[in-house]
């Protein structure tokens, strides 16, 4: 059941975040406006939870720190995927982003006093220069303050991924001691209240008028953040519950071939939705670098 789940979010999750670089793109040029939004509907969910299954949990105070810790580090690697997203192509910054399975090892293996393998060795150099050669495939030919600031908005999509390990093991360890809804309703309440702060901004305002002015715009919104991402969220929750950390963080580290599909559909003629590249000389590379980050992850993890 916990791979079904796992599956499933992965799935849905490459919708969402494809669907929101559509709205950022058309609706939303300000990233802090979506996550503001997110934000809300966050908070709505972990208080409808609240009522439907209030607080049943006595964890420890060790646990509830670790608890917080987990929702603090979830709810600011969204922040910067959507910062990423906004810059560069969604289905370059994907790729690196899930690359958390990476940093899920390397902090797993002196807590458990174990070492890696040849092969896992060989998994996490692959990773590494997928994801190398996949944000070098990417620069711009432009210098100075343009390609230092793309570089920085590559290292910042990495710590996104850093922290995304970190929300997955202080998950697992925190689900030891409280229970499954409860530690949902955590994460939202971390999650709303770090994505309403960083979300304020002066333009705020206009812009949710703008998307509540646009049928599509608004209808693309609620389908997406209002009922596909909590599904997502909630299978992915119970992956992590059901199953072994390691298992679920390589079926979710397959993400990235599905937004490339997605992105690139969407990008076609037919569609003309996104302007990703999509054409024969692009498509070949950014297949195989992701493919190198995809198989170096699960080569660590499995």
């Amino acid at each position: 059941l916990s791979i079904l789940l796992a599956i499933g979010s992965t799935i849905l999750f490459s919708v969402v975040i494809t669907a929101d670089r559509v709205l950022l793109a058309k609706y939303l040029p300000n990233p802090k406006s979506l996550v503001f939004l997110i934000g809300l509907v966050q908070t709505f969910m972990g208080l409808a939870i609240f009522i439907v299954q209030p607080w049943d949990s006595a964890p420890s105070l060790a646990a509830l720190s670790i608890g917080l810790v987990s929702g603090v580090a979830w709810g600011l690697s969204i922040i910067t995927l959507m910062y990423g997203v906004s810059r560069l192509e969604v289905s370059r910054v994907i790729p690196l982003a899930s690359t958390f399975p990476i940093f899920v090892a390397l902090m797993a293996a002196p807590l458990l006093s174990e070492g890696f393998s040849i092969i896992q060795y060989l998994s996490i150099l692959l990773t590494v220069l997928g994801a190398g050669l996949l944000a070098r495939s990417g620069m711009r030919v432009s210098r100075g303050e343009g390609r230092k600031a793309e570089l920085n908005t590559y290292l910042i999509i990495l710590l996104g991924s850093l922290l995304t390990a970190i929300a997955h093991v202080t998950f697992k360890y925190a689900i030891l001691e409280i229970e499954f809804w409860d530690l949902f309703i955590l994460r939202s309440l971390c999650c709303s209240i770090i994505w309403c702060s960083w979300g304020l901004h002066s333009n705020l305002l206009p812009e949710i008028e703008n998307i509540y002015s646009s049928k599509t715009g608004l209808f693309l919104f609620t389908i997406v953040e209002c009922i596909i991402a909590p599904i997502a969220i909630l299978l992915m929750i119970g992956a992590l519950a059901l199953g072994t950390a390691s298992i679920a963080a390589t079926l979710f580290a397959t993400r990235p071939l599905f937004v490339l599909v997605i992105s690139g559909l969407l990008s076609t003629r037919y569609w003309n939705i996104l302007d990703e590249p999509f054409s024969r000389d692009v498509l070949p590379t950014k297949l195989l670098f992701t493919t190198m980050i995809v198989m170096g992850v699960a080569g660590v993890l499995l």
